[in-house]
């Protein structure tokens, strides 16, 4: 007998059926129809009535030059359909501090020597570089809040331009920032300028900070401009100088106003913002600019340093050099001089050294380096035979004279 077996399969079908909440993205929506972002996407001029420095060639690094206190930096005019936190930052992203100096983070500027710190006294401590930021509020409305910082202008590495007239100086931008992770934000009218970082932050205020007028380089000048000297001719005699020939001119030097003074904005919360009208002077300049050095710099080569030889600049005679020296042409030996003119930036040399009536000592502040009735500086300048082939011709060279205060 077989046995059979008869097996029935049954197709059982699941309805599965999911109850809950949907789950939509999290956006914040934030609107400052009021604030524009022309007007708060801009420059903050930092350049407070009355305060007025003069940069010397050798101020140390890391020195303060100026301190502006309680400065109105922005404000955060938006108002978002969530709570939000409030930052505080810097928003050049890859921006590194060049030293830290008792907390302060001190950051590079575009002009070679001058650094910036941005210090917000709401919430004591020196910016960061985002993605750092600095709380500034906890989760709540901050619609009105502004930011108020301390800046400080620092000597750091680098030789500050000394050209006449005034520097401007651009420093970091600083912003305020609004955040609430995981929520991601949206502006109510569409736009996206003021969404960061994949929209996990909203800017609701950034300002370039930017400083002129104040920065008065300690430069000298000649009286009258550039001088011509006469030459005269070259005997041409093998082993023969001409005669020396009078290069002397007249320095002027500007008022040196020191540094490291102190002004404040006591108009907090006004706009414009930046040092306005009501900004005063807290601490007059309390660092006083040092002597006057002066340094030629020659536009052809030096043939011989120590002799103080410079080369012609090749339109004409070939063979002869120029030699220069410090004191009266008058008074100097057909030989070898006493006192030759030593090249570059790094043979500088008093300039009380030159003319006793310059100042040998530091200059008082609001004071000048030059006190006396003659403000000549004796210079005299010769031909002198070179090596090489001698050829007649025009025999010319220039040299620029540097003067400045300390």
């Amino acid at each position: 007998m077989n046995d059979s077996f008869i097996c029935e399969y049954s197709l059982i079908c699941l309805t599965l059926c999911l109850w809950g909440p949907v789950s939509y993205a999290k956006t914040i929506s934030c609107t400052q129809s009021n604030d524009p972002w022309a007007s708060i996407n801009t420059i903050v001029e930092l350049n407070p009535p009355g305060a007025i420095i003069t940069l010397g060639s050798e101020i140390p690094d890391y020195t303060v030059i100026y301190t502006q206190d309680n400065v109105t930096l922005g404000q955060d005019l938006s108002t978002c359909d969530k709570s939000v936190y409030l930052y505080e930052t810097i928003l050049d992203q890859g921006l590194l501090p060049v030293n830290t100096i008792s907390g302060d983070r001190i950051y590079p500027t575009d002009t070679p020597g001058i650094g910036m710190s941005v210090f917000s006294t709401d919430i004591a401590i020196s910016l960061p570089v985002f993605p750092n930021l600095a709380m500034s509020g906890w989760i709540s409305g901050h619609t009105g809040e502004y930011i108020t910082g301390k800046i400080k202008f620092w000597k750091i590495p680098g030789d500050i331009p000394m050209q006449s007239g005034a520097l401007s100086v651009n420093g970091p931008l600083v912003g305020q920032v609004l955040s609430n992770p995981p929520y991601t934000f949206v502006n109510s009218d569409g736009s996206t300028d003021r969404i960061y970082s994949n929209g996990q932050y909203y800017i609701a205020s950034s300002r370039k900070l930017h400083a002129t007028l104040i920065f008065k380089p300690g430069t000298c000048e000649i009286q009258g401009g550039d001088v011509v000297v006469k030459m005269g001719d070259h005997p041409g005699v093998s082993g023969k100088n001409s005669s020396w020939k009078d290069a002397s001119f007249r320095l002027i030097c500007s008022d040196a106003h020191g540094y490291g003074g102190v002004t404040a904005m006591n108009n907090a919360g006004q706009s414009p913002f930046g040092p306005g009208p009501a900004t005063s002077v807290t601490s007059p300049n309390s660092q006083q600019n040092g002597r006057v050095k002066l340094a030629i710099l020659p536009y052809t080569a030096i043939v011989d340093a120590k002799r103080g030889i410079i080369a012609l600049d090749g339109t004409g005679a070939t063979g002869y050099g120029i030699q220069l020296v410090w004191g009266d042409y008058l008074s100097q030996a057909e030989g070898e001089p006493d006192k030759p003119v030593h090249f570059g930036a790094s043979q500088s040399i008093y300039v009380s050294e030159l003319n006793s009536q310059f100042r040998s000592t530091s200059t008082p502040i609001d004071g000048n380096a030059f006190t006396g009735n003659d403000n000549t500086i004796h210079m005299a300048a010769r031909y002198v035979r070179t090596d090489g082939e001698v050829s007649p011709g025009p025999a010319c060279a220039s040299v620029e004279v540097i003067a400045n205060y300390e």
